[in-house]
């Protein structure tokens, strides 16, 4: 290798080929496991079984629905191979009696969510497409979202085991569906008018485009589409009579017109509730909000501990409401109330462990269960009697993770500089003793049930821990940004109070650095070997970071770097717009602001060694502060997935961003060389470069 391309320190993944064979889907439902003991791997991560989002939102919408008599619930299921980099899909039915579980269909296409970005339409994610399964009024059936061209469609699925039948054939996919009362149609939501749109792009394109608002060079090189309504239609659930839904039926189904984005608005239609979210001030849009409740037609006055706070979801369970809200008393913590009107409003359960998607079953709730060190699993929460607020386990998605070796995890709390309450979740290696200290790395920047990767999931933690780290999971502070954009009467004047003397940046670096304290408080971290990591807003984050303190000694993140000319100019003209209207100035005009967050304007200063890894969508984005940091001999490596966008989405990238980064600071914290030879041989030219660009003129 040429000593040109060594000092590039760019690493271009080429695109996966086509798998040799089909990967085994085989595993795809959950079975016993029998085995000894071994410690967690970053191929068990990628391969974790989930529903819905994977985040662990307890805000989250449900990805399960109940059958009509109440003895089975059906959900669709993933899991990545990354030895094939194909995800498995499958539809299965589980008895709630017994935990009796069946596939009744099976894929190799993961669904993802397309949602409009600031108007343009079709903006590609990694982000999985939201996929709640539907039953017929008999429970012979079962209706879910598949991939037919890369678009989803309504299909049915017998449990007879007749052939599945393809039932919606919307020319540009299917964005929701639902029901309509009787159960005998299917009610969707579709942007019909986009394809003649892109056609028309297409037909202006011959002339040459004009450079507008249309326009996201971070995502493509081609304009988007915009200002396409969504329209809802009707189906007979044979896939016949197929006409424009009524306005009844669109309400009754609960249908969207828009991308699924909020779980209080997808409840189903309820006989005898209805619960809105409303803003206590109605001109306010990030103001503080209540629910709104009504029973039986009637207005509810619904207690503040029920209805006021951040509520996440509001399941309707016969003459029950329960609510999933955050705790008073813990930043981070999750209660359970359980309200009938004219009763005092019980807390069933109150802790970490997050519950997430629920559906009402019989006196109960069917929901995703899960906690620091336990992923994913399905259980039923009653929700009266004497057993109220227990579990029961109805499937364990991820039964392997019984005979994998976790590390301890211990939930920190702090107060920062500016007297805002935070928390973080530090893991400790499974074989740590007392007295032992460790090299931190720092994850951003949600922590709440199962620790998989951070937010976007890129970062490894149980995996990081195994191999000798501390890792300390920081969740932001919401409550305090929340706050202080209350007054904010759209987004944009939201992102102007955020950016306002950089107020969003000092107040996160403020409760990033009183985590390291915590840490660092508790005796089993080494302040000299610290790690940061950080994807999205957590980029911004780490570099901030990086320029305000030297205390960290590497970092791996993703691109999108708050550099002035990247985010004024490489994100296209509506996005330049209205980072303008935040109060970013353009390149130029306010040096001394550039110089406070941006890593290409600090490359005399910032000389530890970054990893950035990230798709080739969002490239263009990182180059600004590479090539600045680069040009300075400073340790940089640039790793580009194809096909990936702001969310990771093929297993095998997801496994080679997990190896990457534990490699990463294996190499410059622990100094242990990578495995592979070309990559030992790049990172010690890159450490050989910076020693010589520090060395004084001779």
């Amino acid at each position: 290798m040429s000593r040109r391309l060594l000092r590039l320190a760019v690493t271009v993944l080429a695109a996966a080929p086509a798998p040799l064979f089909a990967a085994n889907c085989d595993d795809l439902l959950p079975s016993a496991v029998t085995g000894h003991q071994r410690l967690i791997s970053s191929a068990d991560l990628v391969r974790v079984r989930e529903t819905g989002w994977g985040d662990g939102d307890p805000g989250a919408p449900p990805p399960m629905s109940v059958s009509p008599d109440g003895k089975r619930f059906a959900v669709v299921l993933r899991r990545g191979d990354p030895e094939t980099n194909v995800t498995c899909v499958g539809l299965a039915v589980i008895e709630l009696a017994s935990g009796r579980a069946r596939l009744l269909d099976v894929s190799q296409t993961m669904l993802r969510d397309r949602a409009p970005w600031n108007g343009l339409l079709g903006m590609p994610s990694g982000r999985p497409l939201f996929n709640q399964p539907h039953w017929s009024p008999d429970g012979g059936s079962v209706f879910y979202l598949r991939s037919t061209k890369d678009q989803p469609q309504v299909w049915r699925v017998d449990l007879a085991g007749s052939p599945t039948v393809k039932i919606t054939h919307a020319v540009d996919g299917v964005i929701h569906f639902g029901l309509s009362s009787d159960g005998q149609r299917i009610i969707y939501s579709s942007r019909a008018g986009l394809a003649a749109a892109r056609e028309k792009l297409i037909a202006e394109g011959r002339r040459g485009w004009v450079y507008d608002n249309r326009f996201a060079p971070i995502y493509g090189r081609e304009p988007y589409v915009s200002g396409v309504p969504a329209s809802a239609f009707s189906i007979g659930i044979g896939a016949t009579g197929e006409r424009p839904a009524t306005a009844e039926e669109i309400n009754e189904s609960g249908v969207r017109l828009g991308e699924v984005s909020d779980a209080l608005e997808l409840q189903p239609p309820d006989r005898d509730w209805r619960v809105s979210p409303v803003l206590v001030r109605s001109d306010r849009p990030f103001g503080p909000s209540r629910l709104s409740v009504s029973y039986q037609g009637h207005p509810l006055k619904c207690p503040d501990r029920v209805c006021a706070g951040k509520v996440y979801a509001a399941i309707p369970v016969g003459p029950m409401l329960a609510v999933l809200r955050e705790a008073d008393r813990h930043p981070g913590d999750l209660n359970l109330i359980v309200w009938r009107p004219g009763h005092v409003a019980r807390v069933l359960r109150s802790g970490s462990d997050v519950l997430s998607g629920c559906v009402a079953g019989a006196d109960a709730l069917i929901c995703l269960e899960e906690g620091a060190t336990r992923p994913p699993r399905i259980v039923r929460v009653a929700l009266s009697g004497r057993g109220a607020g227990q579990l029961q386990l109805l499937l364990d998605l991820n039964p392997e993770f019984d005979h994998l070796i976790l590390g301890r995890v211990r939930r920190l709390y702090w107060t920062d500089a500016n007297g805002i309450a935070a928390y973080g979740d530090l893991t400790l290696p499974p074989d740590h003793h007392p007295g032992d200290r460790h090299p931190l790395i720092i994850v951003q920047y949600q922590s709440c049930g199962f620790l998989r990767g951070g937010s976007g999931n890129e970062y490894p933690i149980h995996p990081l821990a195994a191999r000798g780290y501390a890792v300390l999971s920081i969740n932001q502070p919401r409550h305090a940004i929340a706050k202080k954009g209350a007054d904010a009467v759209d987004m944009n004047a939201f992102q102007a109070k955020m950016y306002e003397n950089l107020w969003q940046r000092r107040a996160l670096l403020a409760a990033l650095d009183a985590g390291i304290d915590a840490a660092l408080a508790s005796a089993t971290v080494d302040p000299d070997h610290i790690g940061l990591t950080g994807m999205s807003d957590g980029v911004m984050t780490a570099a901030f970071a990086l320029i305000q303190h030297p205390r960290y000694r590497a970092a791996a993140m993703g691109a999108g770097w708050l550099d002035p000319v990247s985010y004024t100019s490489v994100v296209g003209p509506l996005f330049s717009d209205m980072v303008a209207s935040w109060g970013l100035p353009a390149a130029e005009a306010d040096p001394k602001l550039w110089r406070q967050v941006s890593l290409a304007r600090n490359a005399d200063r910032v000389k530890i060694p970054i990893l950035v890894q990230t798709g080739d969508a969002e490239l263009r984005v990182g180059l600004e502060g590479y090539e600045a940091l680069r040009r300075a001999k400073r340790p940089i490596e640039l790793i580009v997935y194809p096909d990936e966008y702001h969310n990771k989405w093929q297993p095998a990238h997801l496994l080679a961003m997990y190896e990457s980064c534990i490699e990463w600071f294996d190499f410059w914290l622990k100094g242990v060389p990578p495995s592979d030879p070309e990559r030992a041989k790049r990172w010690a030219a890159l450490a050989a470069q910076s020693v010589a660009a520090d060395q004084p003129a001779q």
